[in-house]
């Protein structure tokens, strides 16, 4: 699906619904509402996956429903265990993610640096990605050991390949140690991905239990979208856009909560274009 941006880079950047948006659903689900909504695109959970499998979808029945859709598959995510001694998400390990990530012809691994993890293992996933057709994006978080873009470029750097990318949260850039200017630290064709999440000004003491549960659509807080947007356009970065936005409500209606969505992500990609 082809459509003008609204940026000020005047590309065409595919959108994306972020599976974590409708983080309890299972990946048929997510797919169909996505599809409803007019994204291109959609990042999976490896849990999603596996909801579908047990309500009896094959991966191959998956990748049959994505192409009757024409919805694409951005991201699986989140690689966790790349790191030493940490634990796979959802019990789903790194080797049954690559597996469906091909399966469903996917273009990204996410790595996240929620425990750790050093330029020689972000360099062993990128091998065993790339023999599997993937690319790794890497998603700095609002906690843990790496917590800004630049810190997460300097990861990417030490492994010394050249096609690992960043993955770009606006929700924890400013949750992090971010700061505006980042983005100027790294070459834009290395920032391959964007999640949009607003939240207030200041965060709760827990930040994974406000990430998981508090954030609201990009425009609805003050974590100033449209800039974030209007930085990275001006930067030269053309990644896909998703929006991100972990809400219990969202489950009870899945095409509902991807048509808000979508409507915020118009919303704030119109206000980063009229600045």
């Amino acid at each position: 699906m082809k459509r003008d941006s609204p940026l000020p880079s005047s590309v065409v950047h595919r959108l994306v619904l972020c599976g974590s948006t409708l983080r309890a659903c299972g990946a048929h689900e997510v797919i169909v509402a996505a599809a409803a909504a007019g994204f291109d695109g959609v990042s999976l959970w490896g849990a999603m996956v596996e909801r579908s499998v047990e309500a009896g979808w094959s991966l191959a029945d998956l990748q049959a429903l994505l192409a009757d859709h024409g919805v694409g598959v951005e991201c699986v995510e989140p690689v966790c265990d790349w790191a030493p001694g940490a634990e796979a998400q959802d019990n789903i390990p790194l080797a049954r993610l690559i597996e469906i990530a091909r399966a469903l012809e996917g273009r990204t691994l996410l790595a996240s640096t929620a425990d750790g993890g050093h330029g020689d293992d972000l360099a062993e996933l990128a091998e065993l990605a790339a023999d599997a057709g993937l690319t790794v994006g890497v998603e700095f978080l609002g906690w843990g050991p790496v917590t800004s873009l630049p810190g997460a470029w300097q990861l990417v750097l030490e492994s010394g390949r050249d096609d690992v990318g960043l993955i770009y949260d606006t929700w924890h850039q400013r949750r992090g140690s971010g700061r505006d200017n980042d983005v100027s630290a790294v070459p834009a064709d290395r920032i391959i991905g964007v999640q949009l999440a607003d939240g207030p000004s200041d965060g709760e003491p827990d930040p994974i239990l406000e990430a998981r549960f508090r954030r609201l659509l990009p425009g609805d807080g003050a974590m100033d979208i449209p800039g974030q947007l209007g930085r990275l356009a001006a930067h030269g970065v053309r990644a896909p856009i998703g929006v991100e936005v972990w809400a219990e409500g969202n489950q009870r209606d899945p095409v509902a909560a991807a048509k808000r969505a979508m409507a915020a992500l118009q919303r704030v990609m119109a206000r980063a274009s009229a600045r």
